[in-house]
Order: C-alpha cells, then structure tokens, then sequence
C-alpha cells in the first residue's frame, strides 16, 4: 500500500516543493489549489492517508477545509497536517484547538514535512541491498518505503544538518 497524501496550498511553488519531497519516497500524492478543490477531492477520490493544507488561502481557508472535512466525512485515520508562512503563535494555537494533527510552519524544509509524517503515519523506513529477500507488503506489519542504502545513509545526513540540496 502506497501512502496517498493531498496538498491543499494556492501557492504552486509549494505544492511543487511537496511533491519532489514526497513522490520520490514512494508517496502517491496529489495536488489542488484551493480550498474548495481539496473539499471535493477528498469527497470525490475517496480516501487519503494525510491532507497537508495551507491555513491561509484565498476563498476558503485550510480552517475552513478542516471544519468541512469533519462536517462531511469521517476523518478517522486521516491526519492532517496545517501548514503556514505566519509566525504568529496564535496561528499554531488556533490549529491546534481546531483539530489538526501537528503544524508546518512555512518556508517548507524537507526534514520539517517528513518527521511529522513519520511519526502520525507510523512509517518505517526499509533499506534493501542487492540479493537480500526482503518481506511483502503482505507479511509487513505496516507501511514501508523501499529505498536503497545509499539515499538512506544520505537522506538521514541530510536530515539532521537540514541539507537536502545534494539528495
């Protein structure tokens, strides 16, 4: 099973920054606009995995999408994550009363959107090396990422000095 994750944000440049982050590890994800697009996709795809939503888009806000979602559907299992240029503190506050799973704060850094998921989604990551026989999705006992031992090595470097440039 593939995570699928929608990225609600007006601005295009994050919902590219998004994607190269997420599709490379595995992650089925797709992108909407605005507010009401990211209200319809959910009622009209069906079920997703995690909603990462921007909180401050023009016409309706990620709040609004929230309390929509919640009126409309059941978020069960869902996890959302708000995500926001502000550094107002209230701002984190008032998503964190309103429901959401945990706060993105804007500009978006690759080890800032990957340490939330691995912790709500309960991710693990899974290294295979030539000639090892590794378990199916069938015998796992939860979602894996496959990645080869070398980006692992790389990625987690780059996670913990926040340097993704040379993944």
């Amino acid at each position: 099973m593939h995570c699928r994750v929608l990225v609600v944000d007006d601005l295009a440049g994050n919902r590219e920054i998004l994607k190269k982050i997420l599709v490379p590890l595995g992650f089925h994800v797709t992108v909407v606009q605005s507010g009401l697009e990211g209200v319809s996709s959910v009622l009209d795809e069906g079920r997703y995995d995690l909603l990462l939503l921007d909180l401050e888009m023009p016409g309706m806000s990620g709040f609004e999408v929230n309390q929509q979602l919640r009126t409309l559907v059941r978020r069960e299992g869902i996890v959302v994550i708000a995500m926001s240029g502000s550094s107002d503190s209230q701002v984190r506050e008032r998503a964190n009363r309103e429901g959401f799973d945990d706060f993105l704060p804007k500009p978006l850094c690759r080890s800032d959107v990957i340490e939330p998921m691995e912790r709500h989604l309960k991710l693990r990551w899974k290294t295979s090396h030539a000639g090892e026989n590794l378990p199916s999705r069938d015998q796992a006992d939860g979602d894996f990422i496959e990645v080869s031992p070398d980006f692992h090595s790389r990625f987690r470097s780059a996670l913990e000095v926040k340097n993704v440039t040379e993944l």
